[in-house]
């Protein structure tokens, strides 16, 4: 996801993290240079690079 509600590639709706970086590493592993997801703009994949070690500090909340 590219722009609100997400920060830093990263959406607010993970219910994984470990398939969420899995999934990032899938679009990784492409070697592409721009990703095009299906909410924002198109951005560079080394956004991803940059940004995947945020995905262990996010936390967790269950849907009620």
């Amino acid at each position: 996801m590219n722009g609100l509600p997400s920060l830093h590639r990263i959406t607010i709706w993970v219910n994984n993290k470990k398939e969420f970086e899995n999934s990032w590493q899938v679009l990784l592993d492409e070697n592409v240079d721009y990703i095009y997801p299906a909410h924002g703009k198109q951005f560079r994949s080394s956004d991803l690079y940059k940004f995947k070690t945020k995905i262990n500090k996010i936390k967790l909340y269950s849907l009620k």
